[in-house]
């Protein structure tokens, strides 16, 4: 349970606990957005399927078991049947796509948060100083587990997630006998995320703590507007 208030100063491991939370449900809103159906209309592509094309457009025209790897939530056929529906569209194309509608969401959204670059500025020092590496999966293979598993072992996810993200029926209940196989599966799954943490604390030390704290309010305050469908000023809790 996250507190109501958020202290001044914050140390680098609790601005990593606190933020979870806000950076993965506000960066994520959009992706379910109009505006990608909007964006994706130029292509014929639906929103759903922009997010697989933009979404991996990012790395080039890839292979379907690349992208399906890189993912890791999406059943395998899911991700072939969308690359073989969707090969003439480049890859380039498709990621500037993804990213304007992230742009329109952001400035229908957020746009009235009154100090925008208290944001921008400090999260791009933390994004600059991180690896360009797939720490949350290398997180997971330390603890033998796989994505699917993660999901079933999350207390927000489980066999709902996987039936949000294109599952079918008999799959779901084979990786449900799967992981009720894996010893100490919560545990596993809690020090993944434990992992993951402290990853982004070692970059967040870029940061004074005087800034994570601030960058968490703000933060919080984006995560408010996203959630209300409209624009929100003032101080944070």
């Amino acid at each position: 349970m996250l507190p109501n208030t958020l202290p001044q100063a914050l140390d680098p491991l609790d601005f990593a606990r606190l933020t979870r939370a806000s950076l993965v449900t506000t960066g994520g809103r959009f992706m379910t957005a109009r505006h990608m159906d909007t964006a994706g209309a130029k292509f014929g592509l639906p929103g759903r399927v922009l997010y697989f094309r933009g979404r991996l457009g990012a790395l080039g025209d890839v292979h379907a078991t690349v992208a399906t790897a890189v993912l890791g939530i999406f059943p395998a056929v899911v991700v072939e049947s969308i690359w073989q529906q969707t090969s003439s569209v480049p890859a380039a194309a498709a990621a500037a796509a993804y990213a304007s509608a992230c742009h329109e969401w952001g400035r229908e959204h957020l746009s009235g948060l009154s100090q925008p670059e208290a944001v921008s500025g400090p999260a791009e020092r933390i994004v600059d100083a991180a690896e360009a590496s797939a720490l949350p999966l290398t997180a997971l293979l330390a603890e033998a587990l796989d994505v699917p598993e993660a999901v079933l072992a999350d207390p927000g996810g489980g066999p709902e997630r996987l039936r949000r993200t294109a599952w079918p029926p008999e799959a779901i209940d084979h990786l449900l006998r799967r992981a009720a196989a894996v010893p100490d599966l919560a545990a596993r799954w809690h020090r993944a995320e434990a992992a993951t943490d402290r990853a982004l604390a070692r970059y967040a030390m870029v940061l004074s703590a005087t800034e994570r704290g601030e960058l968490a309010r703000q933060l919080r305050m984006a995560e408010r507007a996203s959630a209300a469908g409209a624009s929100v000023t003032g101080t944070a809790a």
